[in-house]
């Protein structure tokens, strides 16, 4: 299980964590004691330092290109609205929010 997930997560799966699979452990995304299912398409990769988070009423959504989003609690207000990535990939987006030095 934990090489599955691991080669298909290939690190901690919140968004922004470089989290390495050895420091990860497998969440269930739907609880255990909910049902959840300790199945590799059910679970996914969360580091030491994010997982706690997911029992302090953060929650992790798959999303449909595989991706995954961070809901917070209600209890810490709205969330903030989602910040579209510039075009051209990480290097633009990287340059997005540095400005040119001259």
């Amino acid at each position: 299980m934990r090489k599955a997930l691991a080669e298909r997560d290939r690190r901690c799966t919140w968004p922004g964590c470089r989290g390495e699979p050895g420091h990860c452990q497998g969440h269930h995304e739907t609880e255990w004691v909910a049902g959840g299912r300790t199945d590799v398409d059910q679970m996914s990769l969360v580091c030491t330092t994010h997982h706690p988070k997911l029992s302090q009423g953060w929650r992790l959504e798959r999303l449909p290109g595989g991706g995954m989003v961070a809901h917070r609690p209600p209890s810490q207000g709205p969330e903030p609205p989602p910040r579209a990535a510039p075009p051209g990939g990480p290097r633009d987006a990287l340059a997005a929010g540095h400005p040119p030095r001259g």
